[in-house]
């Protein structure tokens, strides 16, 4: 038997629809504060509302060497996030007619406030592996479709650089806390080594609250995990181990956790330029050609 009664032994499959949707993240540092973090988001949702504020309580790096989050220099602080989904006419105009403008107008907003420090992530999330406990019983869901790349002239803009050696594939793992569950919360600096166990090879763990978290009146904190692969299928299979054959998810139960396994495509990581003056404009549209998978 595992937390509050739930069996672990009687598991329920389930499948569910998802329709994907390209992810930005702006990424930043502690030192940049939250005077600047707050002056970006007024100017961002400006035209566009749905961008959220995360704040990042602690991060956790594995071991010197080492991705940070998002490729910020010093200490990830805040995230401000965006989800772009797929229109009517398809991903190639959803990513000519959304996603390349929203990327090039955060990255000019950044640039105009001097947040050289900050970074725009672009990600496409292809997959999801996820357990939720109803009526006492755990049950699990699953989702991959096929990633969508953007090619890699379409990513030029003139307000920011793309980083070097930015990993492109990643599965995050989701834990978040049973709020009924009395067994005591598992520390950032053990979820490394909790998910070792299951032969995970984690970089970093941050601590966040989202802003729907707040808004709900949550005082609570989820835990994210992030380990990086050579490619797609890679992290595909390995989504899969983890998921179907391995103790992972009934093993976090009994910590009282629920877990989500997130399979991302990072497409890009955008450095913002110094010294841009404010315009007062949005960024026209890229009308670059888009080639996306199907």
């Amino acid at each position: 038997m595992s937390e509050k009664g739930i069996s672990i032994a009687h598991i329920n499959w389930a499948m569910e629809h998802f329709t994907n949707f390209f992810e930005l993240h702006v990424g930043f540092s502690t030192e940049l504060g939250e005077s600047l973090v707050a002056d970006f988001v007024t100017r961002i949702q400006n035209g566009e509302p749905d961008w959220s504020r995360s704040f990042v309580r602690s991060v956790h790096v594995t071991r010197p060497g080492c991705f940070d989050p998002h490729n910020v220099p010093g200490t990830l602080g805040w995230l401000v996030s965006r989800k772009i989904f797929q229109s009517a006419v398809g991903w190639k105009k959803t990513v000519e007619e959304a996603v390349l403008p929203a990327s090039s107008r955060a990255v000019e907003e950044l640039s105009i406030l001097g947040a050289t420090d900050a970074r725009l992530e672009i990600e496409f999330p292809f997959g999801c592996f996820a357990t939720s406990v109803v009526d006492g019983k755990i049950f699990r869901s699953a989702w991959t479709n096929d990633p969508v790349f953007i090619p890699a002239d379409c990513l030029s803009f003139s307000f920011g650089k793309r980083m070097s050696d930015t990993p492109e594939w990643e599965i995050h793992f989701l834990l978040e806390k049973l709020p009924d569950s009395s067994q005591p919360e598992m520390g950032i600096e053990e979820v490394a080594g909790f998910l070792s166990h299951y032969g995970v090879d984690v970089e970093q763990t941050i601590e966040y609250q989202s802003a729907a978290m707040v808004e709900s009146g949550r005082s609570d904190y989820r835990l994210i995990a992030t380990a990086y692969f050579p490619d797609a299928l890679a992290t595909l299979k390995e989504g899969e181990r983890l998921f179907y054959d391995s103790s992972l998810c009934q093993d976090a139960l009994q910590r009282g956790y629920i877990v989500r396994l997130i399979l991302e495509h990072i497409v890009t990581c955008l450095q913002p330029n110094s010294g841009v003056k404010d315009s007062g404009t949005i960024i026209k549209e890229n009308t670059s050609e888009v080639n996306c998978a199907k």
